[in-house]
């Protein structure tokens, strides 16, 4: 069974996207959702304006993702990210699920050029993009 695909919609403080990037690479933030049944994850952001980022992760099943948002590790990687938002406003990080087969660009930008900033799982996005480096 393919569980949902969930979203989290961040907005870095201004000036600071390539250090919250450089935070989820350096800190594994979707590899240690892995144990929790993430089967691949993508950080994306806009290719023209880079003002906010989505994490999209497909999960096996929705009790994997349900467990990963109670778990203490979430959590204090989401604390040392908090420092790097724009908590000024009401969505410094907002999150959703819908189903497997949805497309980040059905919910994300529609119609503008997405870059995938970090990939786990597969190894090529779903966009058919590689992860930059």
């Amino acid at each position: 069974m393919t569980g949902p695909r969930s979203f989290l919609l961040l907005r870095p403080a201004a000036g600071r996207v390539a250090e919250v990037v450089a935070y989820y690479r350096e800190h594994g933030v979707i590899e240690a959702a892995v144990p929790y049944g993430v089967v691949e994850g993508e950080l994306l952001h806009p290719r023209e304006d880079p003002g906010d980022l989505l994490v999209t992760s497909l999960w096996a099943g929705p009790e994997g993702y349900a467990a990963w948002r109670a778990a203490p590790g979430r959590a204090a990687l989401l604390a040392g990210l908090s420092p790097l938002l724009d908590t000024a406003g009401p969505d410094a990080v907002r999150a959703w699920t819908a189903p497997a087969a949805t497309a980040p660009g059905d919910v994300y930008h529609p119609g503008t050029p997405l870059v995938v900033a970090h990939s786990v799982g597969t190894g090529e996005s779903r966009l058919g993009l590689r992860a930059s480096r």
